[in-house]
């Protein structure tokens, strides 16, 4: 039937085409175009994604998102499609295990992918610079990986390509974490799935879920603090933090001594952002804090701690655990005895603050 097309018409049908055309292409390429043509759009973006076309696959999944015009704000296509590049592709390509997760195929994974990676770290540099949301510190070029004499040219190539690999999983998640609500937990989540919960979040990763797509040192110019309910104090900066989420995700894969540290991170942060004697609840100023939380951590550590010692656990590598994870948890306690010492504060400059504003 035809039609007038629109201008967001023509480009969608564009960057469908180009997709396409970089596909057909690639000597490794599973189906020829006439098949892929025929292939619904979840396995035309898988199969881009597969053979490392990040960008073009991610274009293909926001034409489709923007032609179905989901909710605002709601979980669509483009979501869906977003999180499952980076999770099934990206995740394990950023990470030693190598593993991947649900993949048929898994022999194209060991691929070289530096020109993919090149390409779409660009595309997505371009993007970010528009939304003012670049980490500059992850755009990884090959130059940027130091190849010692001693190490061989697959141990190097395989380092270039994970370095690259993280470098582009930590554009796509700031870049598109406004976008996306719960992509950077989501991510943080498949990070130690594939490790078996042994591996380590990457620092950047951790301060985006605990404070959101703005760094920490300038999160005060854009939200008013809330502590583990942080909001925007303007519709125009939007964040996407869930540090209760991320303690949660730590503990479920037992780092009770990472949720520590991302707890007292965040209470920390109060003396940082906002001062605790001039907040009122009827202008926003509300703190939440997952007690039930808190309380379920402590006596997680409490029950290890226990055990440990009527077990007489004495091994070189389980005791010095023990005493770290300890240590935490007195850090936390510390912590939570300076946040009910500020809401002290704050329940006597609320009296004096109603004062001065009630006439």
């Amino acid at each position: 039937e035809s039609r007038l097309l629109t201008e967001e018409d023509l480009e969608r049908r564009a960057a469908r085409a180009l997709a396409l055309r970089v596909y057909s292409m690639d000597g490794r390429a599973l189906y020829s175009v006439g098949a892929i043509l025929k292939s619904t759009s979840r396995d035309t973006i898988d199969s881009l994604a597969m053979l490392g076309y990040y960008d073009q696959a991610i274009a293909v999944a926001s034409g489709l998102s923007s032609k179905r015009k989901g909710l605002p704000g709601g979980v669509d296509l483009f979501d869906d499609a977003l999180k499952h590049i980076l999770c099934t592709y990206l995740v394990p390509a950023a990470t030693k295990s190598r593993v991947a997760l649900n993949i048929g195929g898994g022999g194209d994974l060991e691929r070289s992918k530096v020109a993919q990676f090149r390409a779409s770290s660009s595309a997505c540099a371009l993007l970010g610079s528009v939304n003012n949301r670049v980490p500059l510190q992850s755009q990884v070029t090959p130059s940027s990986v130091n190849s010692k004499s001693w190490v061989s040219n697959a141990q190097c190539e395989k380092a270039l390509q994970e370095t690259m690999a993280m470098g582009l999983l930590h554009q796509y998640t700031t870049v598109y974490s406004t976008r996306c609500p719960g992509l950077a937990l989501h991510v943080a989540s498949t990070f130690l799935q594939v490790g078996d919960g042994m591996s380590e979040l990457p620092r950047w990763l951790r301060e985006l879920c605990m404070f959101g797509s703005i760094p920490m040192d300038e999160a005060s110019k854009y939200y008013q603090n809330a502590l583990f309910a942080q909001r925007p104090s303007s519709k125009e900066s939007c964040i996407n933090a869930n540090p209760a989420g991320l303690m949660r995700l730590l503990v479920q894969h037992h780092q009770y001594g990472e949720a520590c540290d991302v707890l007292i991170a965040i209470l920390s942060s109060r003396s940082k952002n906002a001062p605790c004697s001039c907040r009122l609840p009827e202008e926003g100023s509300i703190d939440y804090v997952p007690y039930d939380l808190i309380d379920m951590l402590w006596n997680i550590i409490e029950s290890i701690s226990t055990t440990a010692h009527n077990s007489n656990f004495s091994g070189e590598y389980v005791k010095p655990q023990i005493q770290s994870l300890i240590q935490k948890r007195t850090r936390m306690e510390n912590a939570l005895e300076k946040h009910f010492e500020s809401l002290r504060i704050s329940e006597e400059g609320m009296k004096s603050a109603r004062a001065l504003v009630c006439p």
